[in-house]
C-alpha cells in the first residue's frame, strides 16, 4: 500500500486492491472502513407519560406514570382495561414491567385508594 504525500494537511483514504477485488476505502491510521456520508433516519421519541407521585404523611411517596398500563396493553386512554387483559398482565403475558403495573393498579395501593375512596361517597 503505498501512502500518499499529505494535501492541506488531511490524510486522504486509501482504496485496497487485491487481485481483480478492490476493498472500500479504509482510514490509513485506524484500518477502519471509512465513514459512510448516509445519514441515518431522525428517530421520534415518544411524549414521556406524566409521572404522578401519592404523598401521605409518615408514609414512602408512591410515584408511578399516569397511562402507562393502558398503553403497554394496547387500550385506549379512558377505557376500561377489559378483564382479559386484566387477568393476563397479573400473570405476566405481557412482561414483568406490565405486571409489577397490574398488580399496583389491580391489587396493591392504587386499588386500595380507589376502593377507601368509594367508601366516602
Amino acid at each position: 500500500m503505498a501512502r500518499r504525500e499529505l494535501e492541506d494537511g488531511v490524510e486522504p483514504t486509501v482504496s485496497r486492491d487485491i487481485g481483480d477485488h478492490i476493498m472500500p476505502p479504509m482510514h490509513p491510521r485506524t484500518k477502519k472502513k471509512a465513514a459512510t456520508t448516509k445519514k441515518k433516519a431522525a428517530t421520534t421519541k415518544k411524549k414521556s407519560k406524566e409521572t404522578v407521585v401519592i404523598k401521605g404523611e409518615g408514609k414512602t411517596p408512591l410515584t408511578f406514570k399516569k397511562g402507562a398500563l393502558h398503553e403497554q396493553l394496547g387500550v385506549s386512554q379512558g377505557e376500561p382495561i377489559p378483564t382479559d387483559k386484566k387477568k393476563a398482565a397479573l400473570r405476566g403475558d405481557y412482561g414483568p414491567l406490565a405486571k409489577k403495573r397490574a398488580v399496583f393498579a389491580f391489587k396493591g395501593a392504587l386499588a386500595k385508594g380507589r376502593k377507601t375512596a368509594a367508601k366516602g361517597k
